[in-house]
């Protein structure tokens, strides 16, 4: 830091007549660059200023060597803002000037890690009542160690999200529960996502996943095929099915359009009016009590 010293002259004449004065010198400290840049990653907001001591403030700074992160900026004020684009360590060879022009250079390294990425499945494995359940949430990039919590919806009843993103304990619930998860760095770059958990609920399987008519132009329509729905423990569950063409049309068909386990779905193909071609559609299959709550199968009609 700086210092003061003080003194007093005495000036006097060939007639003995003097006088004083009392003068100070402020000794500034040397100026010096301080400080290491802390971390960023790709895609998040970057915002932090280089540091220096000592000198006659105010300081300007450049960069004499290096090239600042894709995304970022060096300001004469010492500020590096942006949001970086490109990962990698950077070495950069920064200048502090100070208002009596006397300049220091400091070597620093900027590190910008990938851009912070949740990787787990939305849907996570099902969990059951009474049943101790274990599933960690993972996720990607950023800058270590990773930090996790709950800003919206509930965990079943029983369980936690640690701050290590595992989520754990024994459910006491035989429902679905929808909640969204945050992951932090220690950069403060975060990443979220909708994660849905289901503790006892019924599985649907379809007994087919693709359906393929053949026909000939002007004779009749190739018979139904069909589909039978069923639950994991034979229970009743309600259904409902629609049939969709690509590019329109209403040569797509299904019966019953509603339902409820076990049960068999007819689908069927009206090639009146239709010409030589490949048609594509979809039946679509939904069961909002029971997981998952849409499947889809895919219809191809060919004509010759």
């Amino acid at each position: 830091r700086s210092s003061n010293a003080s003194f007093t002259v005495r000036v006097t004449d060939s007639t003995s007549a003097s006088s004083t004065r009392t003068f100070t010198i402020t000794v500034a400290q040397g100026l010096a660059i301080s400080g290491t840049l802390t971390p960023g990653s790709v895609g998040s907001s970057y915002a932090q200023s280089l540091g220096a001591s000592g000198g006659s403030p105010p300081y300007t700074w450049s960069l004499l060597t290096g090239a600042m992160p894709a995304g970022l900026t060096l300001a004469g004020t010492g500020s590096i803002t942006g949001t970086p684009s490109t990962t990698g360590s950077f070495n950069l060879l920064v200048q502090v000037t100070d208002s009596t022009f006397t300049s220091v250079a400091q070597n620093v390294t900027l590190f910008i890690a990938p851009k912070l990425t949740i990787t787990s499945a939305a849907l996570l494995p099902p969990c059951k009542n009474g049943a101790s359940y274990s599933q960690y949430l993972t996720a990607t990039g950023g800058n270590t160690p990773l930090t996790w919590s709950l800003t919206s919806g509930a965990l079943p009843a029983g369980t936690n999200l640690s701050s290590a993103g595992l989520i754990s304990g024994t459910p006491a619930t035989m429902a679905t529960s929808t909640f969204v998860a945050q992951v932090s760095d220690s950069a403060s770059a975060t990443a979220s996502q909708t994660f849905t958990l289901a503790c006892n609920v019924v599985q649907v399987s379809l007994s087919a996943g693709a359906f393929d008519f053949r026909a000939t132009v002007s004779v009749t329509a190739p018979s139904p095929q069909s589909v039978i729905i069923a639950t994991s423990d034979g229970s009743a569950t309600a259904w409902s099915a629609q049939a969709i063409t690509n590019g329109g049309g209403n040569w797509l068909s299904v019966w019953p359009a509603s339902g409820s386990t076990p049960g068999t779905i007819s689908v069927s193909v009206n090639v009146s009016g239709l010409a030589a071609g490949s048609y594509q559609g979809t039946v679509t299959i939904t069961t909002p009590q029971a997981a998952p709550v849409t499947q889809t199968i895919a219809v191809t009609l060919e004509i010759s």
